[in-house]
């Protein structure tokens, strides 16, 4: 729990020192930490915190675990208690954590995408009222708003917006290649052929 104290100015370093100009002091409770106080010195990309103690010890709270590290203190002894240096190491490695985690989920969304679009390859077209769609097993993958549409080849689909305005979709129903050609041929290696007059096309 944090707590701000609006009558004393901060009284520890801070993380980040546009937080020194807020000019407030803040006081931290930790959970299941039952015997005093700590100043709060700020977070680190990812949720982290640095404390301090009324001893001048500094700690890292994690946001995972809300474990209590000792980092550095405000007489260092050795280099490695010194506390601009261990900040500096702290930010330095949260933002290698954020930036191989917002990868990692990259790559996990990417998975998921291409797994669904591999389910989608057995979509078939189905006609509603003047449109057409695609349905899956029943369920309905792209809405009919379309004038026609092609069977899907590996995870593409020609379809017509207008008369004679024919374009390519993702089997999910992205828009990859807009609808101004008057034919589209799609082919099992992922080429397309774009008609854009008769006798005139390009891949």
């Amino acid at each position: 729990m944090r707590i701000v104290d609006y009558f004393s100015p901060p009284r520890c370093r801070q993380v980040n020192e546009d937080d020194a100009t807020w000019g407030y002091d803040c006081v931290c409770l930790l959970a299941g930490d039952h015997d005093t106080y700590y100043h709060y010195c700020g977070m680190l990309t990812g949720g982290d915190i640095v404390i301090v103690d009324n001893a001048g010890k500094y700690y890292l709270v994690e946001n995972a675990s809300k474990a209590k590290r000792y980092i550095a203190c405000e007489h260092p002894q050795t280099p490695e208690e010194d506390f601009d240096g261990v900040i500096q190491r702290l930010k330095s490695e949260a933002m290698k954590r954020l930036t191989e985690r917002k990868m990692e989920e990259r790559q996990n969304d990417e998975r998921k995408h291409r797994a669904r679009l591999d389910e989608l390859k057995a979509a078939v077209p189905f006609r509603s009222g003047l449109k057409w769609g695609l349905q899956l097993d029943g369920r309905v993958v792209v809405p009919p708003i379309y004038r026609n549409i092609k069977s899907p080849v590996g995870c593409y689909c020609a379809v017509e917006g207008n008369p004679n305005q024919w374009g390519i979709i993702m089997v999910a129903g992205k828009v990859v290649i807009e609808m101004r050609y008057t034919d589209v041929e799609i082919n099992e290696n992922g080429t397309a052929r774009l008609t854009i007059i008769p006798g005139k096309s390009r891949r």
